[in-house]
C-alpha cells in the first residue's frame, strides 16, 4: 500500500475542512501509513487530537499567508485599508515567488510512490507535478466555478483526481467540464457517536460556526430580532470566532436582544452544545457539506438553513432533517422556526426523523468508501 500525505491549512481556528480531515486520518489511521502535515503554525495551546499511528509535520508558514483573506478581511474591519492592500500585495508575492521552493519541499519530503491529498487552494499551490495528488474538494460547484476558484487553478497544476463532497457537485462540474470526469466522491464522516435525543430544550436554537463572511452571522442575529418582534419565546446560542464579531455584538447590544442571543468565543465541545439545542441555525452564503448539520443531525437536532449552494437539496430535506430557505431575508427564517416552535408535537417529529435520515453519513459507509478509493489509487503507476 502506498503512504498518504494529507495536507490541511491550520490547527489555530480549525475550520470544517480541518476538522474532518483529522477524523477521517485518525479512523484511516489504523490500516493505512498516514502523514499529516499542516501548512500553518504549530501552537502549543491548539494541540491536534489525532491518533498517534499518525505522523505530523508542520510547515509553519505564517497565518497572513495561510488565511490571506481572513487576515485581510480582518484589517478592514479595523479600517487599516493601506495595511490590508499592502498585506494582500504582500501575501501574494509571497506565494508566487515561494510557491515553486515549497513543491520543492514537499517533494523532497515525499516519492513517487506515495498519494498526496490536499484540502484548500492554499495547500494545493505547493502540488507537485511529479507526484500523484488527489483534491480533497470541501467547496459547492458554484465555488468551483466562482472566480476565487478559478482565478487558483490558473496558479496551479491540475489534480489527478478530485474528490468532491456531494453527487451534486460531482455531477455538476463533470458535465461542464469533461476533463474531471471519472471524480471521486464520499461524503464527510459524523465525529460524533450517533444518538437519538427526544428531550425539549425549550425553543433553544444553536449557530456553531465562525464570525465570517462566509457563515453570514449577522443574518441569524437578525433572524432573532424577527423572532422577538413576533414575540416568539426562544434563544440562540452562538459559538465560534472571527472578524465580524464586533458587528454581531453591537447590533445585539443595540437591538436590547440579550434575552434572545448570547455570543459565546469557539467551543472545544461541540457535542455538548449541540445535544443541548432543539434546532440549528445555518446562515452561510456557501458551502461544500457543512459538516455541522449532519453532526447536528445525528443528535437528533434538526436544521434551519440557507439555500448554501448546488448540494444543498441533497443534504437538507424538508420536514425530514429540517427546512432550507431560499432566501436571505430573516423574517423567512423568523417564520418558519416559529411555526415550528408553536408545534411541540412537530418538531419532536422531525427530531425523530433527524436522527433516521444521518444515517447515510454514517462512520461505517464513510471509512469503506474511503477504502475503495485509497484502493483504487494504490493499484495506479505514476
Amino acid at each position: 500500500m502506498k503512504k498518504i500525505y494529507w495536507f490541511i491549512q491550520r490547527v489555530k481556528h480549525m475550520g470544517g475542512a480541518e476538522r474532518v480531515t483529522v477524523d477521517i486520518v485518525n479512523k484511516l489511521s489504523t490500516f493505512r501509513d498516514i502523514c499529516l502535515i499542516v501548512v500553518g503554525e504549530e501552537h502549543k495551546d491548539y494541540p491536534l487530537d489525532v491518533s498517534p499511528n499518525v505522523e505530523v509535520k508542520y510547515l509553519n508558514i505564517p497565518y497572513q499567508y495561510t488565511n490571506l483573506d481572513e487576515h485581510v478581511g480582518f484589517l478592514k474591519k479595523q479600517h487599516k485599508h493601506i495595511k490590508a492592500s499592502l498585506d494582500f500585495l504582500k501575501g501574494v508575492t509571497y506565494w508566487f515567488f515561494r510557491k515553486g521552493k515549497f513543491k520543492k519541499l514537499i517533494s523532497s519530503m515525499t516519492t513517487k510512490d506515495d498519494i498526496l491529498i490536499f484540502s484548500s487552494y492554499d495547500n494545493y499551490l505547493m502540488a507537485p507535478k511529479d507526484r500523484r495528488c488527489l483534491f480533497h474538494f470541501h467547496f459547492n460547484a458554484s465555488f468551483f466555478f466562482g472566480i476565487m476558484a478559478t482565478t487558483g487553478r490558473w496558479w496551479h497544476r491540475r489534480p489527478d483526481k478530485y474528490i468532491f463532497l456531494t453527487e451534486t457537485t460531482k455531477d455538476v462540474v463533470e458535465k461542464k467540464r469533461k476533463a474531471y470526469k471519472d471524480s471521486y466522491m464520499v461524503y464527510n464522516p459524523i465525529r460524533f457517536p450517533r444518538k437519538e435525543n427526544n428531550e425539549y430544550y425549550n425553543n433553544e436554537l444553536l449557530f456553531l460556526a465562525r464570525y465570517a463572511k462566509q457563515k453570514n452571522p449577522m443574518l441569524a442575529v437578525k433572524v432573532m430580532k424577527e423572532l422577538k418582534d413576533m414575540n416568539c419565546k426562544c434563544h440562540l446560542s452562538m459559538y465560534g470566532n472571527g472578524f465580524l464579531l464586533k458587528d454581531i455584538t453591537k447590533y445585539v447590544d443595540d437591538n436590547n436582544l440579550s434575552d434572545y442571543v448570547t455570543i459565546n468565543p469557539e467551543t472545544k465541545d461541540a457535542l455538548s452544545k449541540i445535544r443541548e439545542s432543539d434546532m440549528l441555525l445555518l446562515t452561510s452564503v456557501f458551502e461544500g457539506l457543512p459538516l455541522v448539520i449532519i453532526e447536528a443531525n445525528s443528535q437528533s437536532v434538526p436544521v434551519i438553513s440557507s439555500n448554501w449552494g448546488d448540494a444543498a437539496k441533497e443534504v437538507v430535506v424538508d420536514s425530514e432533517n429540517g427546512y432550507m430557505i431560499d432566501s436571505f431575508d430573516p423574517k423567512d427564517y423568523a417564520l418558519k422556526i416559529k411555526e415550528i416552535f408553536d408545534d411541540k408535537e412537530k418538531l419532536m417529529k422531525l427530531k425523530k426523523k433527524s436522527f433516521i435520515s444521518s444515517q447515510r453519513f454514517s462512520d461505517e459507509a464513510i471509512i469503506a468508501k474511503w477504502k475503495e478509493i485509497l484502493e483504487k489509487e494504490d493499484n495506479i503507476n505514476m
